[in-house]
């Protein structure tokens, strides 16, 4: 019998090792395609697109925000994995009632190891422990802080990230200083506000607003003074195996600041 507290505090017990899952969260979809093999990822959301493979393999029940309860207990799974701030409480609270939710909440690298420590727990066949060591290591240092930057998830109105995502949290793993650091969640900004504080840098995220090449050339346009760039928001925002590629491409970006006309 395995008894754990998920990140909610919510409590769980296993009376044996969980097979059929349903995962409610594109990174956690993409992270667990790469980690539990003798498990079987049953259910997943309209979103998880990675691996290419996995809409392939299993059953689209919904998206992240109205999943179709039934059909998750259609399944029949072992155990959902949601996030708090993916998933609503009242999808969660219904899905309690035929089965287990792990809701995780990550805000930082630390939130992460803690979850691949729990799964690892929960699927002692899986691979989870190789990939928290990697990450671990991968993680142990920051890059020196370089670059004030603003990070845009939306547009009209124009919002941004504060303190406690994870998000912020990769902005300052890889030498990039939040100016909404004093901030929290995600503030709804002004252009006013943003060249007040004097970015350097001004990211627009791929996601969930899907800015492209000419909404850098009109922000440009804007705020001239700041180097306008296009953001992959996966590398930014999705945690799990995906933190692999983030160190390797997110830095990349952070040296190529040094090479265009940055204050």
């Amino acid at each position: 019998m395995l008894h754990l507290t998920d990140q909610t505090g919510n409590d769980l017990s296993f009376s044996q090792l969980p097979l059929r899952i349903v995962s409610l969260v594109p990174s956690i979809s993409e992270t667990l395609a790469h980690c539990i093999a003798g498990g079987e990822l049953v259910g997943i959301t309209k979103f998880c697109i990675h691996p290419e493979t996995l809409p392939k393999s299993a059953t689209i029940i919904g998206g992240t925000k109205n999943p179709h309860v039934s059909a998750i207990q259609h399944l029949a799974p072992d155990l959902v994995i949601a996030n708090k701030e993916e998933n609503r409480r009242e999808d969660v609270e219904a899905i309690r009632q035929f089965c287990p939710v792990y809701v995780s909440d990550i805000k930082n690298v630390n939130d992460v190891e803690s979850w691949l420590a729990d799964m690892t727990k929960i699927f002692p066949y899986s691979t989870f422990t190789d990939l928290q060591t990697e990450i671990t290591q991968l993680f142990r240092e920051k890059l020196n802080s370089t670059f004030r930057a603003a990070y845009l998830i939306w547009q009209h109105p124009y919002m941004t990230v504060g303190s406690d995502t994870f998000i912020h949290a990769m902005m300052e793993q890889f030498g990039l200083i939040n100016i909404f650091g004093h901030e929290k969640r995600y503030p709804v900004i002004d252009l006013e506000t943003i060249r007040m504080l004097k970015p350097d840098v001004v990211l627009l995220s791929s996601e969930p607003f899907p800015f492209r090449s000419r909404h850098a050339e009109e922000m440009q346009k804007l705020i001239p003074e700041a180097s306008v760039l296009l953001a992959d928001g996966e590398l930014f925002s999705w945690f799990g195996i995906r933190m692999l590629q983030a160190r390797q491409h997110i830095p990349v970006l952070v040296q190529n600041l040094t090479t265009r006309n940055v204050p």
